[in-house]
Parts: C-alpha cells; sequence; structure tokens
C-alpha cells in the first residue's frame, strides 16, 4: 500500500462505508474524488473485493494524481463452486447524496506526513510563492527535505567593527585624493614653469615671470578684457618686422644669421585691415655701422651686422632686433614698432599645431604648376593635393613637410613655376602665413588653453621679439579677430611704377631702388598708396599736371603734393595757354573717387574730356592745369 493510504479511503471508494472524515487541508493540490455511479437498471452491482486486494495503480492515479478519467472497475473474480450452504447477500451500496448549490468542501486525497509541516498558502495564491500557477504537479515525495535545519541566519556586524572600517574606507579614499591633488599640482606647476620660460624667450622678458604669463594666458583666453593696446604710428596702423634665419640649420653651408625671408605686417586693429609688404633680400643698403661685410651691402646681412650669432645671448639678440628696425623704416617710410626672427623651426611647429598641414593658394609661373630641383617639391594641378585645373590660383592642401619645401623652394637649381627665383619665395611665404592664420582659426588653437601650449611648443630657442610679455595676449587676441581674407600681400616684383632695378655692386648681383641708390622715396609712396584708406587713392589713378602760370615750378609743386596724398604722378610739364586758375580734366571717366577728390582739393567742377591742345599718354586719366 502507498504510503499515507488510509483503509476509510478505499473502503468509501468502492462503497463499503459511509463517507470518511476529509483529513486536513495542506499546500498539495486539491483532488476530489466523484460520486459513485449508480448501477444500471436490472443489473445487480459486482461484489466489492478488500480495498486493499482490488485496488489497481490506475484507481490510485486518479485518487492521488487528480487523473478525469473514472476508476476501472475490478475484473470480477471467478464465482467458487456451487455450496450447498446458503448465500450471503451483500449489503446495499449507499449512494452517494446529490450535489447541492453549497456543499461542502470535497475531501481530498491524503498525503504523505511531514515532520514539519508547510505553511498553509492561501486558496488565491496555491502553491506557488510568487501567485502564478505553474500546473506543475510534485510528487509524492516533495518533502523529503522538509526535515533539514533552515539554514542560519547571518550575524550582524557589531557597531564598532562597521565604523572602523567605514574610517578606513574615508582614509583611503582621502590618501588618493591627497595623490590625485599632488600630481596636478605637479604638472600644473611645471606646465607653468615651461610656459613662463617660453613666454620670456619668445618676447623682450621685461618684467616676465609666472604671475604675469597666467595673467596673460587669462587675458588672451577669457575674452581679453584686460588686454594691453599695442603701440600704433600716426595713422593707428602696428607694424611688425618679421625676419626669417636659418639659424637651425645643421648642413654647415653657413650664411645661418642672413634674414633671407624679410616681412613687414602692418595691421589695423579697428578697421581690421592688414598688409604684408616683402623687402627683397637683395636689396642694397648702407649698414648703420660697419661690419664684417663692410659699410653696405644688401639688406639681408643688417640683422648680423647688428649683433646676431650663435654666440649672442638672448639679450644681445633682442638688441640686435632694435637696432635693425631703422633701417627697414628707411625702405618703407613706416613707423615700425616691433621686430621679430625666428626660423624654420617655428614654421614647423605652428604647421603641426595647426593639425599638421594648411592650404594655401600659390600662383606658379608655369600652368604645370611648381617644381623645385633643391627641395623635390612638386605640385601640379588636377592632383589629389591641388584638385583644381586652375593656377590662379592653385589652391593645394600641404602637409608640415610639404610647407617646409615650400618655404624654401626658389628654383635656383632647376625646376619650374619658380620665375623670379627669391621674389616668387617671398610669394609663397606671405601664401603661407595666410594659410596658417586660416588653419588656427578654423581648428580655434588660439582660443584654448591646448592650442595655445601646442603653439608655444618649440618656439623657446626659435623665436625672438621685441614684444613685451603683457603685450603677448594682445596679439593673440588679435590673431582671432582679424579675417586671414583680410590680409593683403604687397610685393617689390609686380609693383607698378616699377620700384627695383637690378645693378652690379662691385662684383655682387644686387637690386637698387629704380629712383635711385639709397633713394627710397619711390618705394615709400607706393607702399603709402596701397595702404591708403582713402578710396580716391585705392583707385590708383594716373595724373598728369601742367603749369599754366607762367612761374618756373609751379606744376612740380602741385604734383609732389598730390604725390603725398597718394596719387600717382605722370607727366610734370608745361601747358601751351597760359589759363587763369586751376582746372581738372576727366579723360576716362573710370575713378569717381578721383574725380570727387580732385573736384575738392581744387574747389572747382570736372570737365570730361581732354585739355584743348594736349595730348596725354594711353594710361593717363586726369589732367590737372594749374593757372595764374
Amino acid at each position: 500500500m502507498n504510503d499515507g493510504e488510509r483503509q476509510a479511503d478505499l473502503d468509501w471508494l468502492y462503497g463499503t462505508s459511509a463517507r470518511p472524515t476529509p483529513p486536513p487541508q495542506v499546500p498539495a493540490p486539491r483532488r476530489v474524488a466523484p460520486d459513485q455511479p449508480a448501477s444500471p437498471a436490472g443489473v445487480p452491482p459486482a461484489p466489492v473485493a478488500p480495498a486493499h486486494r482490488g485496488a489497481t495503480q490506475a484507481d490510485f492515479d486518479w485518487l492521488y494524481r487528480g487523473d478525469t478519467s473514472a476508476p476501472a472497475v475490478p475484473a470480477p473474480q471467478p464465482a467458487p463452486a456451487p455450496q450447498p450452504a446458503p448465500v450471503r447477500q451483500p449489503a446495499p451500496i449507499r449512494q452517494p447524496a446529490a450535489p447541492v448549490p453549497a456543499p461542502a468542501p470535497r475531501p481530498v486525497a491524503p498525503v504523505p506526513p511531514v515532520v514539519v509541516a508547510a505553511p498553509v498558502v492561501p486558496a488565491s495564491v496555491p502553491n506557488d510563492v510568487d501567485g502564478y500557477d505553474y500546473e506543475y504537479d510534485e510528487p509524492d515525495d516533495y518533502d523529503d527535505y522538509a526535515d533539514e535545519a533552515p539554514a542560519a541566519a547571518a550575524k550582524p556586524k557589531s557597531a564598532k567593527k562597521a565604523t572602523s572600517q567605514r574610517h578606513k574606507a574615508d582614509r583611503r579614499a582621502l590618501t588618493v585624493m591627497i595623490v590625485i591633488l599632488a600630481l596636478l599640482l605637479s604638472v600644473a606647476g611645471y606646465y607653468v614653469w615651461r610656459v613662463t620660460a617660453t613666454v620670456c624667450s619668445v618676447t623682450s622678458g621685461e618684467g616676465c615671470n609666472p604671475g604675469s604669463v597666467i595673467s596673460v594666458l587669462g587675458n588672451a583666453l577669457g575674452g581679453g578684457g584686460n588686454l594691453v593696446p599695442l603701440k600704433t604710428d600716426a595713422n593707428g596702423r602696428t607694424n611688425v618686422l618679421l625676419m626669417g634665419t636659418s639659424d637651425d640649420r645643421t648642413d654647415g653651408a653657413g650664411g645661418d644669421w642672413l634674414t633671407d625671408s624679410i616681412i613687414v605686417v602692418s595691421i589695423n586693429a579697428k578697421d581690421q585691415t592688414a598688409f604684408m609688404i616683402s623687402i627683397p633680400r637683395d636689396l642694397w643698403v648702407k649698414y648703420p655701422t660697419s661690419c664684417w661685410v663692410g659699410t653696405q651691402g644688401k639688406v639681408n646681412a643688417v640683422f648680423t651686422c647688428n649683433g646676431a650669432s650663435d654666440k649672442a645671448t638672448l639679450t644681445q639678440l633682442q638688441n640686435a632686433l632694435k637696432a635693425t628696425i631703422p633701417t627697414f623704416e628707411q625702405i618703407t617710410g613706416l613707423d615700425i614698432q616691433y621686430a621679430m626672427d625666428l626660423n624654420y623651426a617655428v614654421l614647423e611647429s605652428l604647421t603641426n599645431a595647426v593639425g599638421g598641414g594648411i592650404y594655401v593658394d600659390l600662383y606658379p609661373s608655369s600652368p604645370k604648376g611648381i617644381y623645385d630641383v633643391n627641395t623635390g617639391l612638386k605640385l601640379a594641378p588636377n592632383t589629389v593635393r591641388c584638385p583644381g585645373a586652375s593656377v590662379t590660383p592653385m589652391h593645394c592642401g600641404l602637409s608640415t613637410d610639404l610647407v617646409m619645401a615650400l618655404a624654401r623652394a626658389r628654383g635656383s637649381d632647376g625646376g619650374y613655376g619658380l620665375d623670379g627665383s627669391n621674389f616668387a619665395r617671398e610669394q609663397n611665404q606671405q601664401a603661407i602665413i595666410v594659410g596658417l592664420l586660416n588653419q588656427a582659426k578654423l581648428n580655434g588653437i588660439l582660443g584654448n588653453l591646448g592650442g595655445v601650449n601646442t603653439a608655444l611648443q618649440g618656439l623657446g630657442d626659435n623665436l625672438r621679439s621685441t614684444i613685451a610679455p603683457n603685450e603677448l595676449a594682445t596679439w593673440v587676441a588679435l590673431a582671432q579677430q582679424i579675417p586671414p581674407a583680410n590680409f593683403k600681400s604687397l610685393d617689390f616684383v609686380n609693383a607698378k611704377p616699377t620700384l627695383v632695378a637690378s645693378a652690379d655692386m662691385g662684383g655682387q648681383s644686387a637690386l637698387v631702388p629704380a629712383s635711385g641708390t639709397f633713394t627710397y622715396t619711390g618705394i615709400q609712396k607706393w607702399i603709402a598708396k596701397q595702404m591708403s584708406a582713402d578710396p580716391a587713392v585705392l583707385e590708383g589713378a594716373n595724373i598728369d599736371v601742367l603749369n599754366a602760370s607762367g612761374t618756373v615750378g609751379k606744376a612740380t609743386t602741385a604734383a609732389n603734393a598730390l604725390q603725398n596724398l597718394g596719387f600717382t604722378i605722370g607727366n610734370v610739364t608745361n601747358y601751351s595757354t597760359k589759363v587763369t586758375g586751376t582746372q581738372v580734366y576727366d579723360i576716362t571717366g573710370t575713378k569717381p573717387q578721383t574725380s570727387a577728390a580732385l573736384a575738392k582739393q581744387y574747389g572747382v567742377t570736372v570737365t570730361s574730356g581732354t585739355p584743348p591742345g594736349y595730348k596725354p599718354s594711353s594710361t593717363t586719366d586726369f589732367v590737372v592745369i594749374i593757372g595764374a
């Protein structure tokens, strides 16, 4: 007999006793036995064998496992041989009562007894602790582990021990924070020291210390609220002399301190105009003092004559810069406030700082592009590097190594696209400056501390200037404000009228002013005209001045006055007829600003056409007749 099986249950099942008392509720599934069906009319009920003798496995499955089919009726036993004694009639089978609307709970099948009773689960959440009935029929021995002792609960830590552990964790966190803070302070201190050393070396060094450098960087990166104004000339322009040397060269070719690249940059911070004026390195000048090359020579030796050399200290190099300024003031007619010397390492550092490459607009003299034998530089249109078909300009993207090659290339050993040699190199160097400014503005390196730090790397021993440390922030801010497109290139090669001419100076091939050796008035007037803010001057009209007064020199005086205003003067001569007052004739009618300026200058009405009896040149725009 199965464990937990009771005789009363079997007796009731097979009709030998009254309904048994239901066993107590347990967590097992409810199992309800069906009512015993009545025997068909006229058919005597089958004899009932003892429950424990005639029960089959299907009966127990139905009873204890909830089978919905009725249990199989035991097969009748063979009748014994007839006996003479009377046969005892079986007791009548008690029929189960009909179900009522609210019947009492039906008996459930017995389950094996357990040592430790499981808690009774409410009827609304049967079987499963999570409230969901997975319809899983547990086997009869589901409580095999019910008598195992429950796991012991973890003992709570003592308050004293927990507090001690918290203190240890706090101490570890504090130690880590102190270490991190010390590292940050060390890095910041090194950074300030390095930036301070760099700033002090690339400027005049006056009043340079960590405090002033931090203030400078704060002004440069924080909007420039306390920027120191730059020095300016009478016209409000700031002029700086840039000279490129090769003192970082390692080939031992010599000439390390000759300034083969010379550019004067003139900036107006108010109207944000900027001009770059290239000075030919071969221009013949007088030196301020006698030096190893004599008392006169090419302008590229002025800096070394004033003390620049490998043995010079930083202070001596800065003094040499200051002593070089007057020579270039004489050439250009500009009041120059600052001077700067830089070598090729500076160009390499700046190109790397803006991302390792720049875009430039070049004007090669050959439709094939540029090829320089000495540097190996080769740039051609319709290529990956220079994708456009045009060479006016030829727009190219150059990596750092190509920028360095372009800055040196002048076709001296052969090639093409660099006609003019040094003049072509000067034009390309101006294009490089514009490209650097464009890329710096695009990348925003001048507006963040990391960018300024990157730009300063490599400059310490390669750049010298007369800029004061507290002015550096103003220069950084100015570089961000002025659009690179506002930088206008001026060069002596393309100047009209001609500014310089070739000459043999004691066996040396040199350039001298077209107006005469050591006479720079033509150059000065041309520069003044190009940089003029007067729209009439910018029109570049050609003006002939005629003397009709009968007084000698009156036309020359008037021509000089107009030239000083920036106008271009053509023919100065006498007029065939004497006239009274001043007359102005507009021959071409294409220069309205000049026409208005001349009318205002002389207080007259401008007449269209050519003066009677005068035959102007093909380039003449206006004729001014000075009468009695």
